[in-house]
């Protein structure tokens, strides 16, 4: 698993690349079966999907085991390929949030690229909070696409 940290601008853009030994529709599958995340993405209580299917500007709504729930938007929704969440309420640590995995086929396999953007709250302490974040973050999201390409391999 390859995984980056960039400053662009205002923006951190932390991106996350692993393989998979499952065809993209299988990986696909499971990434977007939302009401699973609990159990390979870590910290995660419930993600629900208020109103149906997933579409541009519709809603989602994910609950952390800490936290209030964090209302997001649907930007993108390429069936089979991408969606892209915008967190309408993102957390303490930023002013905004964006997060956008993306899946490619590769031989017998698929690529999942995911990438989070967020802008860090100003000033010292947001400076502070940012380098903490991008750290944690980066743990956390190893561990949960790991876990997600354990679950996709095994048919589970």
């Amino acid at each position: 698993m390859l995984f980056t940290i960039q400053s662009m601008g205002k923006m951190t853009v932390l991106r996350w690349k692993i393989a998979i030994s499952a065809p993209r529709a299988r990986v696909w599958a499971a990434l977007c079966d939302f009401p699973t995340w609990p159990a390979w993405f870590p910290g995660v209580r419930d993600v629900a999907v208020p109103g149906g299917a997933p579409r541009v500007g519709g809603g989602r709504l994910l609950t952390l085991v800490v936290g209030r729930p964090h209302h997001e938007r649907f930007a993108v929704w390429e069936e089979g390929r991408s969606f892209a969440v915008v967190v309408t309420d993102p957390p303490l640590v930023a002013r905004s949030m964006r997060g956008q995995p993306a899946l490619r086929d590769a031989g017998a396999g698929t690529v999942l690229d995911w990438e989070l953007r967020y802008e860090p709250r100003p000033g010292p302490a947001g400076r502070v909070l940012d380098r903490g974040t991008a750290v944690v973050l980066g743990l956390v999201f190893r561990v949960a696409l790991a876990r997600l390409r354990r679950r996709v391999e095994s048919g589970g």
